[in-house]
């Protein structure tokens, strides 16, 4: 990616962040998976690395920004809601029923 740490020039952060935030806030551009956390994570990323408190400020905005865009995006969508519990029901399957109840003998006995 452009930003490589520190060394990255503060206009170059500041336009990193400015591009990130119309490409993930715009209703004309579908973004999925894998780019929108490689995204987030690059706006993070200057937000924790940045020695501008001016880069620092708008990646949190930002942030804040593509967070609540990309939620209400997926409120919106009901087919997006199914996909992901899909996807999160395939991830993280639910324990073997053995383990739902289980208690160990000193929490039992107290």
């Amino acid at each position: 990616g452009c930003f490589v740490g520190v060394q990255t020039e503060e206009g170059v952060q500041l336009q990193i962040i400015k591009a990130l935030l119309t490409i993930l806030t715009c209703n004309n551009v579908e973004v999925h998976g894998g780019t929108i956390l490689q995204s987030v994570r690059c706006c993070y990323n200057i937000y924790l690395a940045s020695r501008s408190s001016i880069n620092q400020s708008t990646a949190k905005a930002s942030l804040t920004q593509i967070i609540s865009t990309l939620f209400q995006a997926l409120e919106n969508d009901k087919s997006l809601q199914e996909a992901a519990r899909d996807r999160m029901a395939t991830s993280f399957p639910t324990p073997p029923p053995s383990r739902l109840g289980y208690q160990s003998e000193t929490s039992s006995k107290s």
